[in-house]
């Protein structure tokens, strides 16, 4: 219960900054609406990501597939599916930090250097 309530507290300061940064630039030329995207992705990978270790259990610890698959075959499985969690997690880690690290001020910088960019390639 306390992951929901830190998830949903997570969820409105995420929300909050971009409100914010929305609120700084309400000329309608910026659109944070795949940022809010974004936010709603990186919550249902955490969902899932949460899910797969009950997954896992069933699947790989138990009497479930026995009969269909090897304990060899079963722990070759049991490896990929564990690593290719892991490195989910680590994404989603880094996703976060980031995020919490830049504050929102990284994609404020990336679009004044993308505009830059344009306005320099349409001036040759």
């Amino acid at each position: 219960m306390d992951s929901q309530r830190h998830e949903q507290r997570q969820r409105q300061e995420i929300e909050d900054k971009i409100d914010q940064l929305e609120a700084q630039h309400d000329t309608g030329m910026h659109d944070y609406s795949w940022l809010r995207h974004a936010l709603e992705q990186l919550c249902e990978t955490r969902a899932i990501l949460g899910y797969s270790y009950v997954f896992a259990y069933y699947m790989f610890g138990g009497e479930m597939f026995r009969e269909e698959i090897n304990e060899e075959q079963n722990e070759m499985n049991k490896n990929l599916f564990e690593d290719q969690q892991q490195q989910l997690d680590a994404e989603v880690c880094y996703l976060h930090v980031w995020w919490h690290m830049c504050g929102g001020t990284c994609i404020i910088h990336k679009q004044a250097h993308n505009n830059m960019r344009h306005s320099q390639s349409s001036t040759r």
